[in-house]
């Protein structure tokens, strides 16, 4: 079949191409709702103290059932973890990095309308911050990262440190 020849532009020689851009579907940020914890060392430090000052010998000695004790321990550690560490919801982007923290994200858009709003010296000041705010983010994750690291097993201390330096994975 022959090609679809069209007439030439103006008093030019060339034939004329058309070109139909390519149909983009929006991507629906998928937004996913994570369980944390607040796991800062006071409260690791509280949590322990919780648990020395529970009398587990004395509770659990009453108990004679292997799975009655079982159900009682966990159901002290879940008290004490509920109490001192309660779970907070937290929406992310699937897309988001994993250093991102919410007083970054509030950082950018504070920026981002600063600058819709054409506020040049606030979308400078706040510029700085967020650059500032997100290099201690990264900093901090990276350096939690490698502190977990430190305790694990040297094939998945390779896959995690290839996975933070963004090489890709090959599957065996």
């Amino acid at each position: 079949m022959a090609p679809n020849r069209r007439c030439p532009f103006g008093l030019s020689d060339h034939l004329t191409i058309t070109i139909f851009p390519a149909i983009r579907q929006k991507s629906v940020s998928e937004k996913k709702i994570i369980k944390v914890r607040d796991k800062r060392r006071s409260n690791i430090s509280s949590l322990g103290r919780f648990f020395q000052n529970v009398p587990f010998e004395d509770i659990l000695s009453s108990v004679q059932s292997p799975c009655e004790k079982l159900s009682i321990f966990t159901e002290i550690v879940n008290y004490g973890l509920n109490t001192i560490m309660p779970e907070r919801s937290i929406k992310v982007h699937a897309t988001d990095r994993p250093w991102m923290t919410n007083n970054l994200k509030r950082l950018i858009n504070k920026r981002q309308k600063a600058f819709a709003t054409g506020n040049k010296p606030l979308f400078s000041l706040l510029r700085n911050k967020v650059n500032r705010e997100r290099k201690r983010c990264r900093e901090i994750y990276y350096k939690t990262k490698v502190q977990d690291l430190k305790n694990t097993k040297p094939s998945q201390w390779w896959r995690e440190i290839k996975q933070l330096c963004g090489c890709k994975t090959t599957n065996r």
